[in-house]
């Protein structure tokens, strides 16, 4: 008998919404689907697509909607739409929140990397094969091959356990080879890190370039990082010592954003001393009572950044060392990174010759992190995490869906278990 899993209510609405893009059904013609990442689209996978082809008449592309890759989704799904759009036989969807989702499959976006505990991939197969397949009529999935990792080593041999039942063709396809080399997505975005266009012709498709350029461009234009925030209400204890914490982090990628939640002691007067003379600081005095949540909602709408960390007077950060971990933030991939520890008095030569920021980091999914805490009551989750936004660095793409909730019905707490579920990295 199936093992019960859970399904979330929306998985219906999801399907409705979708329906536009559904081929019409015919016993002569088979549909497939791939389930991609794409961060970026490369000649792999337009090797996997087109040999996907060669079984079915129509194909399905969805496109993982969680905010966990290099690249951010709008990005993703788009360069796959442009390599794809000369097919007629091909529709491009989101994922949504039903596949490879932190709800179906939270340890997805921890491949590539060495996990100590068991992967089980039968809920996210079991859900595609019971709603997913029957609505588009899906008859064949199609996986690429990953022998070296083990995530995807999990999902593939689940894939082929578990879709025979419901009557889906699992096919895996080999890797493509470039000169004799696998075409990887690490490869390719250590490429595009480098700007080294001349070997990314080898490896994307001419779209993704072009796209991959234009990406480029518009960093170039605008080179905003992070975005360092505090927020004061009746701080004049500490609000002159959390801005010259700021000043000290200063450089061309990171921006400092100040908003004042209507102080009525000394708060402001201090904010504008302090400021004054530097230009580089975003000030934004809110009318009084206003409160801080209210300010965390203003500055989060202000920030132009990637990231964004809320300052806390608890925190104790190194000069110039903060840059230094949003380059780490970027090159794991994590959507939210703790400084608690992390950071305390750390030198140059530490950094450099001890590799720092690499020594103290356990990755966990925000699946993980809410279970644990919230029903398990687990003592290593209770003494690494709280529910305050402040002291973290947070991936703002995962943030955006809850900023108007920021001084509203919702308390802070419920705001962050929010963002904790959402995020597939955290370190």
């Amino acid at each position: 008998s199936e093992e019960p899993f859970y399904v979330a209510n929306g998985i219906q609405r999801y399907l409705q919404i979708n329906k536009k893009y559904r081929f019409e059904s015919s016993s002569t013609k088979k549909c497939g689907a791939i389930v991609m990442s794409a961060d970026p689209f490369t000649l792999g996978h337009l090797y996997l697509v087109q040999t996907a082809l060669k079984y079915v008449d129509y194909l399905y592309v969805f496109v993982v909607q969680e905010e966990t890759g290099t690249f951010a989704f709008v990005d993703r799904f788009e360069m796959v739409k442009r390599a794809l759009s000369s097919f007629t036989n091909i529709s491009v969807l989101s994922t949504g929140e039903y596949i490879h989702s932190v709800y179906t499959f939270p340890e997805y976006n921890m491949r590539g990397l060495e996990i100590d505990k068991k992967v089980d991939a039968s809920k996210e197969i079991r859900l595609f094969a019971t709603f997913v397949a029957p609505f588009f009529d899906i008859r064949m999935r199609f996986f690429g091959e990953e022998p070296a990792d083990y995530i995807t080593a999990s999902l593939n041999e689940s894939a082929k356990d578990i879709l025979p039942q419901y009557g889906i063709t699992p096919i895996i396809i080999p890797r493509k080879k470039v000169e004799e080399d696998y075409v990887s997505g690490t490869i390719v975005r250590k490429h595009i890190f480098n700007q080294e266009w001349k070997e990314l012709t080898k490896l994307v498709p001419s779209s993704t370039l072009e796209y991959l350029q234009g990406l480029r461009k518009k960093e170039e234009d605008s080179l905003i990082k992070l975005s360092i925030i505090i927020t004061s209400y009746n701080s004049e204890a500490c609000v002159e010592k959390l801005i010259n914490i700021a000043k000290s982090q200063e450089n061309e990628e990171i921006e400092i954003i100040i908003v004042d939640g209507g102080s009525s002691d000394n708060t402001r007067l201090l904010i504008d001393q302090v400021t004054c003379e530097d230009k580089m600081i975003f000030v934004k005095f809110l009318p009084t009572g206003t409160g801080k949540m209210v300010a965390k909602r203003e500055a989060l709408n202000i920030a132009k950044s990637k990231y964004v960390m809320f300052l806390s007077d608890e925190d104790k950060i190194a000069p110039n060392s903060i840059k230094r971990l949003c380059d780490f933030i970027d090159e794991k991939r994590i959507d939210i990174a703790l400084l608690s520890n992390r950071m305390d008095s750390v030198e140059d030569d530490q950094y450099e010759n001890q590799n720092y920021l690499n020594i103290k980091y356990k990755l966990y999914t925000g699946y993980e992190v809410c279970s644990r805490y919230l029903f398990s009551f687990d003592k290593e989750i209770g003494e690494k995490f709280d529910f305050c936004i402040d002291g973290k660095i947070i991936r703002k793409s995962i943030l955006e869906p809850y900023v108007s909730d920021f001084g509203f019905k919702y308390s802070e707490l419920l705001i962050m278990g929010k963002i904790y579920r959402k995020a597939s990295r955290i370190a």
